[in-house]
This record gives structure tokens, sequence and C-alpha cells, in this order.
């Protein structure tokens, strides 16, 4: 139901067919609550654990001690654990801009209007070579 690479995760009939099952048993337990709301129930669930596992995996990435990992604080953190494996991160862990990319892009945000139009055009070359050519142009 969860895991979008089974070749059921698809299947609309079959997925609203677990959700009525599982819809069934909730009310089961007592309590009063539609189809509709049962199923946002179970989106805010997901989402919550999501951000949890994110907010994990973060601490993780510091490079801190196993004692300053973040502890999660969702009750059903573990009962979820399965939808970890069934989830693929929204970004992968490459930034698409490095660091002389934004510098480039901050230093190109400060310059007159009449100079980026012209320097758009120069996207290949390196920026000192970009700067060198800015200067030249500024001193025109």
């Amino acid at each position: 139901m969860w895991d979008k690479k089974h070749k059921q995760y698809f299947n609309r009939d079959l997925r609203n067919q677990t959700f009525e099952l599982m819809f069934e048993i909730y009310r089961e337990l007592g309590n009063n609550i539609d189809l509709a709301n049962f199923k946002k129930k179970i989106e805010n669930m997901r989402t919550s654990y999501s951000r949890e596992l994110k907010k994990v995996n973060a601490s993780k990435q510091t490079g801190s001690g196993i004692d300053d990992v973040y502890k999660p604080s969702l009750w059903y953190y573990t009962l979820f654990a399965f939808y970890e494996e069934t989830t693929e991160p929204t970004r992968k862990g490459t930034d698409t801009l490095d660091a002389g990319e934004v510098l480039r892009e901050l230093w190109f945000q400060r310059l007159p209007q009449q100079v980026q139009g012209i320097l758009t055009a120069q996207s290949d070359l390196n920026l000192d070579k970009v700067a060198e050519l800015a200067d030249k142009i500024l001193e025109k």
C-alpha cells in the first residue's frame, strides 16, 4: 500500500479496499470517524513520521556522537519503521549549486543591469574571467 515500487501500488481499487479494511478495524476500536477523515489522519501520521525521520537522519550527518542523535517524540515512530523502506528521498544528497556558483550568482546580481545583460552570454567562463570582463566593461 505504501511501496511505490510494488506492482500493486497503482491499483486504485486494491488500495481503496485496503484503506476500507484498515478503516473498519479502526472503527471497531471505538473510534467514530468517517473514511475521508481517516485517510487524512493516516496521511498526517505519515507526514509527521517523515519529518521526524528527516530530523534523525540530519542529526546523524552532523558528525555528532551517538548520544547526540535526535530522539523522535512520536509515540508511533517505531511502528512506522516499515514506511522508511518504501519512500524515496525527494532530493538526493548532492546540491545543485556549489559554493562557487552561489558566489557567482550573488556577485552577478550586484552588477548594473546593462553589464548583467552582456555577461549572461558568458556562462561558460569561470568567475575570474567573467570578473575581468566586467571590469573592462565598467572601465569604458
